[in-house]
């Protein structure tokens, strides 16, 4: 598909921007498709011994990350959301305090 050398040049910035500890959250969610692909590659199309190891072992660290990771996530996985504009454009439900709570 000629797709090789878009995806290392991703994985190669991915990488350079994970080792300078910046938007590491962001740079893990994209890092997944490519985790899934190599996985999915190795167990069930190649499935040669040797790469039965690094397929499962490059997801698991990817996923072991963002665990490290979840308390950026935890937000996006709110039951009920608000819309919630940049402060400058207006003021939004996330912008207002919880109510007290009474003793």
């Amino acid at each position: 598909m000629g797709m090789f050398p878009g995806i290392k040049a991703m994985e190669g910035i991915i990488g350079i921007v994970l080792l300078t500890n910046r938007y590491v959250p962001l740079m893990l969610v994209l890092e997944v498709p490519t985790s899934f692909t190599i996985f999915y590659l190795n167990v069930f199309i190649t499935g040669a011994p040797r790469q039965l190891l690094t397929g499962p072992l490059e997801l698991g660290v990817n996923c072991a990350l963002m665990l490290a990771y979840f308390r950026y996530y935890q937000h996006f996985l709110l039951a009920r959301a608000y819309a919630a504009p940049p402060r400058f454009l207006s003021e939004s439900a996330a912008d207002i305090p919880p109510p007290a709570k009474m003793p």
